[in-house]
């Protein structure tokens, strides 16, 4: 939704705009996110001891 569209709703304008921009953010750091877990995926990249530590919490931090 377009910030003039959320005006015409009855967001204030100032409101409008950190929604736009914040939906903006959060889908570019979710579609910079899902890049990064399938180049992991296919091996193009390997996951920090943090992913990894996230994605299977058994295995100890110290190797």
């Amino acid at each position: 939704m377009t910030e003039a569209e959320l005006i015409a709703k009855g967001i204030e304008p100032e409101e409008a705009m950190h929604m736009v921009l914040a939906y903006d953010v959060g889908f570019k750091e979710g579609q910079e996110a899902m890049q990064r877990h399938l180049r992991i995926t296919l091996g193009l990249e390997k996951p920090t001891r943090s992913e990894k530590a996230y994605w299977n919490p058994t295995i100890p931090l110290i190797t």
